[in-house]
């Protein structure tokens, strides 16, 4: 950690929960950050090169959705980029509000899109917006696109509990549908319905049949893996710490399931990530004895140690390793998988509510503890993607006050940068005795 500089600081309105952020990836390659707090107030951060395009800037501005409630709270936020472009933004929120004399709670998803106006905004994606009198925020974090989004909701009513919002896309199609967990112990899909101009739920047993069967407990965190578009990868985690794996073979809008995994664990389970240990240019330049390819989960867990269960396409959930000291502190919260280090292998990273950043590194047979961090506040979301356009992986950490925007040092950069050139450059002996170095 010590190569990564805490560069900087966007402050919250109001606090949000491990739901609350998303990138969302630009044309350009970078990616926009939207944030969403309880209390209604949505933020778009972005970094935005100066006049003089000498030095980057970072953004933010309050986005302002439509069809939000006074008395209603967000619960999770998800967003996506389609068209041929990607210029049409689609963002979606859940929110819960308390209305009428019983305080009843009603659940809905609202999803937000502007298709038609692609053509307009697109000349100004990366301009600047006008600044916003009553913000408190430096103008130009969103984009005309995004604004013009915000404005067009199509609302669903829910009758659950909302938990996590994501989306997968439609198999063997260019259509991305909503997934969503909820307090009635389901997965529920939705997919857009343009001919009623709204989005309709899905029968689980056609496509996604591995969500047929009601769970032991409302499922706090879903992943999937796409294996050549004719398998699926689905990893479900429950509050009770029931871990559900299954192996779907899928063909058009029929699917099978040809493996299915359960495990019991103890507590809630906060995430789940699919990974495997190394990176593309890593596994195709540089000979490994480990398959580096092979299809890995990570298993954040509240109260009792987090898992990495190796290669779990052939061996399930028969191969557990433990992450060491994961539940020495308090509660883990979060959890991702990313090259932090820029050497060509992954490391997992945990964030928890006693504040600590855990960063842990594959070494032959186990996963070692690296490095720890402590953070200002509780740790609600981890995300490792590139949000200065400059094809450099930001890490970003969400804390109930704000998000922390983590660099890489640029001689850290610059030095892996060499070493690997000439790591391609050089014979197949001397790539071992280089990574041995390394």
């Amino acid at each position: 950690m010590e190569h990564l500089v805490d560069a900087h600081y966007v402050a919250l309105p109001s606090q949000g929960n491990v739901y609350s952020l998303t990138p969302l990836l630009l044309p350009t390659g970078a990616h926009k950050i939207i944030l969403a707090t309880l209390r209604r107030r949505v933020l778009s951060f972005r970094y935005h090169f100066t006049n003089d395009s000498s030095r980057l800037k970072p953004l933010v501005r309050e986005v302002h959705f439509t069809c939000i409630p006074n008395n209603a709270e967000i619960v999770s936020i998800d967003a996506f980029s389609r068209g041929l472009s990607g210029q049409d933004y689609v963002i979606g929120l859940t929110l819960i509000k308390y209305s009428g004399e019983s305080n009843r709670p009603e659940a809905y998803l609202n999803v937000y899109s502007d298709q038609e106006s692609e053509g307009d905004a697109a000349p100004h994606l990366d301009r600047a917006t006008s600044t916003d009198s009553g913000s408190p925020y430096v103008a130009g974090g969103s984009t005309p696109s995004l604004d013009n989004a915000a404005q067009n909701c199509r609302m669903i009513e829910l009758g659950f509990v909302p938990y996590q919002l994501s989306h997968t896309q439609l198999p063997l199609k260019d259509e991305n549908l909503w997934v969503l967990g909820g307090g009635d112990c389901q997965v529920h899909v939705f997919q857009e319905d343009p001919s009623q101009n709204t989005y309709v739920e899905l029968k689980e047993e056609g496509i996604f049949p591995e969500f047929a069967e009601v769970l032991p407990s409302p499922p706090l965190w879903t992943d999937f893996h796409y294996k050549d578009q004719k398998v699926r990868l689905c990893a479900i985690g429950c509050e009770c710490g029931f871990l559900q794996v299954t192996k779907t073979s899928v063909n058009g809008t029929e699917s099978e399931i040809t493996a299915r995994w359960n495990l019991q664990l103890q507590g809630p389970i906060s995430s789940v990530r699919f990974f495997t240990l190394g990176t593309e240019m890593y596994r195709q330049n540089i000979p490994e004895k480990t398959d580096l390819s092979l299809l890995n989960l990570l298993v954040a867990c509240a109260t009792q140690p987090s898992q990495v269960f190796m290669n779990i396409i052939s061996q399930g959930l028969a191969n557990g390793k433990e992450l060491p000291e994961s539940a020495g502190g308090d509660a883990v919260l979060c959890g991702i998988t990313g090259d932090t280090d820029l050497d060509g292998s992954v490391e997992i990273l945990l964030g928890t509510y006693g504040r600590q950043l855990l960063v842990y590194k594959w070494d032959s047979s186990a996963w070692d503890l690296q490095a720890t961090r402590t953070l200002p506040h509780p740790v609600h979301s981890l995300h490792y993607l590139d949000v200065t356009g400059d094809g450099v992986r930001e890490l970003l950490i969400l804390t109930p006050k704000g998000l922390h925007v983590f660099q890489h040092h640029l001689e850290h950069v610059e030095d892996r940068i060499e070493k690997f050139v000439k790591m391609m450059l050089s014979s197949p002996s001397e790539k071992e005795s280089s990574k041995a170095k390394d």
